[in-house]
């Protein structure tokens, strides 16, 4: 799934503390690493006649800080990957819905073609079989539709 990572730098005292919406404690410097999913790079690069918004103001609301994605209180029974994707799908593909949804419907379709094209359609909801059978050091079944895996595990002390 093709996500954008922002890394960021501003002055704390030019954020004002509406932007910073989310819960949890999300401080500014929390923004510094944030993730974005492609349908909100789009929404946000503009279009045909469109204006595109890089300002601060326009970006930070649809940004999720990369630490709700590994830090958040969550179920603990579930693996780190499972957690992963299943708070990336409440925090950024739901951002995403909620921004797609707030464009006109030329756009959003516009929007939605491109992604396509990108493959973007869904969060896993688990592991694919090839990925558990490596992380079991068996060999898969079939080859892999992907050249590079790399597979990162909690260690529970």
């Amino acid at each position: 799934m093709p996500a954008y990572c922002f890394y960021s730098q501003w002055q704390p005292e030019s954020i004002k503390p509406d932007l910073l919406s989310r819960g949890g404690g999300c401080a500014v410097e929390f923004y510094g690493c944030a993730l974005a999913t492609a349908g909100v790079v789009l929404a946000l690069r503009g279009g045909r006649g469109r204006r595109k918004q890089f300002d601060l103001a326009q970006v930070i609301p649809h940004v999720v800080p990369w630490h709700l994605l590994v830090c958040r209180e969550q179920n603990n029974e579930l693996d780190l990957a499972t957690r992963v994707c299943r708070a990336w799908t409440e925090e950024a593909m739901a951002g995403e819905r909620r921004l797609l949804n707030s464009l006109d419907e030329l756009r959003r379709n516009e929007i939605q073609q491109k992604l396509q094209v990108l493959g973007q359609t869904c969060v896993w909801g688990a592991a694919p079989d090839y990925i558990s059978a490596i992380e079991n050091a068996v060999e898969p079944e079939f080859p892999p539709p992907v050249r590079r895996i790399i597979v990162i595990k909690e260690l529970n002390n």
